[in-house]
Formats: C-alpha cells, sequence, structure tokens
C-alpha cells in the first residue's frame, strides 16, 4: 500500500473564532499541526504518494506541506468543491488512486501510536468494534462515505480505539483539552514521550525556571518567559510568543505570535494575538490596549507585501501592454493597448486585483445554463485584470475548463502564486508578437474596466 487519501477540507464552523486564523488540519498540539501527525503516521506505514483534499482557495496549508519532501512523501493537492463526498473525490481521482490505498481524515488528531499498522483489519465507521470514523486502511471496494465529516450527535470527540486516540476536534473545548494535554510526558506513549521536569522549551526559547510553579508547560520555539511570570497547571505555549513579567498562565493555550502583557492572567482560556477565549464560559472578548495582548512582533504582513508586489508587477505589465500577446479579452473581442493599460491603472489604484475571474456573461451563463454545481465558488473568486486560466491555457475557449482552472489557480494573498502567474504574464508579453496572420488568444480582462 503505497497511496493514501487524506481529507483535510474542514472550513471549521464549530471552530469560530480559531477558524479565522487556522484551518482545522492546521491547529497545534505540541508545536506541530494536527495534519502533521497524519502525514507522520503515514510515512512510517510505508505510504509514498498522498493525496490532499484542502479547502478551496486554501495557502496555509499548501505553503506548510509543501510537496511533501520533508516527510518522504509526494503531496498531491485538491481543491475541494462545494457538493464533494469522499466517493466523488475519489472518482475525480480516477486511475490515478489505486488500490489498495489508505484513506483518512487530516483534520483530526491521532495519537502517534508505537503499534504497528495491521493492514489486514481495516477499521472506519464502517466497524462498530472500532468506534472509530477517521480511518480506513488497505481499501479496495469499499464506499468512503464514512469519512464525510460530521459531528456525531450526542457522542465525545475523543474516540478510544485499539490503535490509538483520536480528537475530532469539534469545539473550542475539545481542542483546549486537546492542547492543554499534550504538554504533559505522561499523556504521551511511551515511544513518543519525551524526557525531562514539568517545563519544555523548544528551539531558542528562553524560560526562566523561577517562572515554573506547577503542573506542565511546553513553550514552542523562539519563545520568552520573562522572569516574574507564572506558569501553573498545564499550558501550551506556540511560536514566537512573549509572556510578560506579571502575566500568569493557569491551564492556558497561547498560540503562535502572541504577546501577553503584565498583569494579564489567562486562565482556561486560547489566547490568540488580542483575542481571548474563555473555554469554560463560552466567551469571547478582544483585547483593544496591546499593554495585555497584542501581536507578539511587529512586521510586513503578508497582505502588504502581497499589494507591494501586485503592484509592482502591474507596472511592469504596464510596459508590455503594447505588445499584442497581451491585448487579448475574455469573449474574443481584442482589446486596445489602451483598455490594458486602464485595467491595470485600476489595479495600481488599488480598485481592481491584478489577477482573478473575468466577469465574463459568456462563462456564466454557461455555468448557470449547465447547472454547474461549482458555479457559486467560480462567482466568489475576486474580479481581477488578468485571468490565471487564461494564462496557464492559452487559448482555451471552454467555459468549463476555465472557471474550473480558475477555481483551482485561486491562491488569494500567494506571494508564490502571484510571481508565478506574474511570470506567465510577462512571457506572454515578451513573446515574439507578431504573427500578424495568427489572431491572439484571448486573456480574460473584466467587463466592467472596458470603454
Amino acid at each position: 500500500m503505497k497511496q493514501a487519501l487524506v481529507f483535510a477540507d474542514r472550513l471549521g464552523e464549530e471552530l469560530v473564532p480559531l477558524n479565522e486564523h487556522y484551518a482545522p488540519a492546521m491547529l497545534p498540539v505540541a508545536g506541530h499541526p494536527v495534519l502533521e501527525y497524519t502525514l507522520d503516521r503515514l510515512q512510517s506505514a510505508g505510504v509514498e504518494e498522498v493525496f490532499l483534499v484542502v479547502p478551496a482557495g486554501d495557502t496555509q496549508i499548501r505553503n506548510y506541506f509543501e510537496g511533501g519532501v520533508r516527510w518522504s512523501l509526494t503531496i498531491h493537492y485538491l481543491s475541494a468543491r462545494a457538493d464533494d463526498t469522499p466517493d466523488r473525490v475519489r472518482l475525480r481521482l480516477g486511475n490515478a488512486l489505486e488500490a489498495p490505498f489508505a484513506a483518512l481524515r487530516g483534520d483530526v488528531w491521532r495519537c502517534p501510536s508505537s503499534i504497528e499498522l495491521d493492514d489486514s483489519a481495516p477499521f472506519c465507521g464502517l466497524s462498530e468494534r472500532a468506534r472509530n470514523q477517521y480511518e480506513l486502511w488497505c481499501n479496495t471496494s469499499n464506499s468512503l462515505q464514512a469519512l464525510a465529516w460530521q459531528k456525531p450527535p450526542g457522542q465525545a470527540s475523543l474516540s478510544e480505539s485499539p490503535r490509538g486516540r483520536f480528537y475530532g476536534l469539534v469545539s473550542l473545548v475539545d481542542y483546549h483539552q486537546l492542547a492543554t494535554a499534550s504538554a504533559d510526558p505522561a499523556w504521551w506513549p511511551v515511544a513518543h514521550r519525551r524526557a525531562g521536569s514539568g517545563l519544555y522549551s523548544g528551539a531558542l526559547s528562553r524560560v526562566h525556571p523561577a517562572s515554573y510553579r506547577n503542573g506542565h508547560s511546553c513553550i514552542g520555539d523562539f519563545s520568552l518567559i520573562e522572569l516574574g511570570a507564572e506558569l501553573s497547571g498545564l499550558n501550551a505555549v506556540g511560536h514566537h510568543c512573549f509572556v510578560a513579567r506579571g502575566a500568569a498562565l493557569n491551564n492556558a493555550v497561547v498560540l503562535d505570535n502572541t504577546f501577553v502583557g503584565a498583569g494579564m492572567r489567562v486562565e482556561n482560556a486560547i489566547v490568540i494575538q488580542q483575542r481571548i477565549i474563555r473555554v469554560d464560559l463560552n466567551a469571547t472578548l478582544d483585547i483593544q490596549d496591546a499593554f495585555f495582548l497584542a501581536p507578539s512582533r511587529t512586521k510586513l504582513t503578508t497582505e502588504l507585501l502581497y499589494r507591494c508586489f501586485e503592484r509592482l508587477l502591474a507596472v511592469i505589465l504596464l510596459g508590455l501592454s503594447l505588445t499584442a500577446s497581451l491585448m487579448r479579452g475574455a469573449d474574443q473581442n481584442y482589446l486596445t493597448w489602451f483598455e490594458v493599460r486602464r485595467a491595470l491603472r485600476q489595479t495600481l489604484a488599488g480598485r481592481l486585483a491584478l489577477f482573478g475571474r473575468p466577469q465574463s456573461s459568456r462563462i456564466s451563463d454557461q455555468l448557470n445554463h449547465e447547472d454547474c454545481p461549482w458555479l457559486t465558488q467560480f462567482q466568489s473568486i475576486s474580479v481581477g485584470a488578468l485571468s490565471p486560466a487564461a494564462l496557464a491555457y492559452p487559448g482555451a475557449k471552454d467555459p468549463v475548463l476555465l472557471s474550473l482552472a480558475e477555481i483551482e489557480l485561486y491562491a488569494p494573498l500567494s506571494l508564490r502564486a502571484l510571481l508565478k502567474q506574474g511570470l506567465r504574464a510577462i512571457i506572454a508579453g515578451l513573446h515574439p508578437a507578431l504573427k500578424r496572420s495568427q489572431p491572439a488568444e484571448p486573456i480574460a480582462l473584466t467587463e466592467d474596466v472596458r470603454l
């Protein structure tokens, strides 16, 4: 069994407001995303190739795991669709996914286990003995529908099975319990248990021993716990965090890039930057005073960098806008150089994204006429001056192909995707212009920027 199909496509509505910062599959436990534990398990089971289903427009998971080289895996990404089921995803893969294969949910947490996998005993929701809805090993012809995400009604999300423990992460309380429990070395299987006292700190972190009172605390990388801060109970502190003198943590989860100021007492809560979530009271409070809670470091945000690069690319493309290969429209009406320049100037003014879907009535009408289930997802993509789908597939006229490609290539605030699409546009502009005898292929420009 060399292949696996992993579902990490949950949007996390049950984890509001954490899902504003983390996809459920990327919630950190002991310094690592929950999905990483799944990939580790697959790699130890001999799997070499993983098909990973992620939410539409995801960049967080893709940027972290990339091609899977760090885990000795080859990862292929699939964007989830609104009407997808596990069986439909399997059909989409066709012959690329060969039986037998493993099918798992990657947006739940599975405890690392020293027990070797028994391929002769597949288990998932179809097996009452295992009481586990999250995995199916050595699958050949069984339906994968048991892996469709749904919170079991009236059931605790912690599932015990002969092969380990699983957390479904179906609530903020669920995640808080998991994150704080993971700070206790005794909670882990013996093979994965760390040695040492009740205080563990990651790489280049500094924690004064006098800050430790009792219990167990796990501190991530590049974090600082000042002398005079107090750590009691079970605490999980993320990467790049700062806990100031006079602050107190008791059964707290402090997520990455968070500053906890002097005099701030955090108890039975999840803290993320300027927001504190009391899981015992089911209450959320945004702290506006940066003296108490704030992002731990001031830096250029990804959005700011993205907008700067976007405008820089718009300037470069303005210089190439006279090139015939950039004079192409969404509906085969050739645009003048002035219309192209006008669209790019709107990008420079911040009124229009550089890359996005074309607002073409032909494409939308065709999708609506054929009752395509991804129409809503296509229309949710922001309008842009240039179409990534038309750049990737020059000459394509099929609205179904272009709309699906637009969804697949949509990567908001991804610098990597921006540079890749910008390079395609620049190459198109530098392409030897002018085979005059042949009409240029269309690059989709939005209709609302035409004269």
